[in-house]
């Protein structure tokens, strides 16, 4: 009743029947190519607005620290610590929308997506004063796990730079030159 049929047929679920004409090697239809920047702002959208609503929650939820409400000197030293993260943070999301733009297997979506999650969540925590120990174990843990999909993701170097990775004949060191 239920299953993937095989390679190029529709996913059966029941009666309905899902299909889709994306050609994966990027050469197609323009619906093909329609439907992969809609899929692109799906992914999107998931990633980002989901980081989002999480962030917001945990902004509401999580009491600010009376004690630190009250010395005003390490609230503004917290907060400016906050926007150093958000400096932190900004290239990275960057790199993870442009990554986003392109096809990209369910288990890198789903890191990636964490990633985001985890970054904002811990910047709404410490720009509310609340929960800061866990804020610093969170935005850390989001580098960390950053760098770990950026290190299993074999299409983020070209999705950034394609020209560059194709005037190299798409080698595994682009910007270091060949190894003689």
């Amino acid at each position: 009743m239920f299953g993937w049929t095989g390679q190029g047929e529709p996913l059966s679920l029941g009666r309905m029947a899902i299909t889709s004409d994306v050609n994966i090697d990027g050469a197609g239809s323009s619906r093909g190519r329609d439907a992969a920047a809609g899929d692109a702002t799906c992914r999107r959208t998931a990633v980002f607005g989901g980081g989002l609503l999480l962030a917001g929650a945990a902004a509401i939820v999580s009491p600010a620290n009376p004690g630190l409400l009250e010395d005003k000197e390490l609230a503004r030293l917290l907060q400016a610590m906050a926007a150093l993260k958000l400096a932190i943070a900004g290239p990275i999301w960057a790199v993870v929308w442009k990554r986003l733009g392109a096809p990209i297997s369910a288990p890198l979506l789903a890191s990636y997506g964490a990633v985001v999650a985890a970054g904002a969540v811990a910047l709404a925590l410490i720009a509310s004063l609340s929960l800061i120990g866990l804020a610093s174990g969170l935005f850390h843990g989001a580098l960390l796990g950053a760098a770990l999909a950026a290190h299993q993701d074999k299409e983020l170097l070209p999705t950034l730079f394609p020209k560059r990775w194709a005037e190299t004949g798409g080698g595994a060191r682009p910007f270091l030159g060949r190894r003689k």
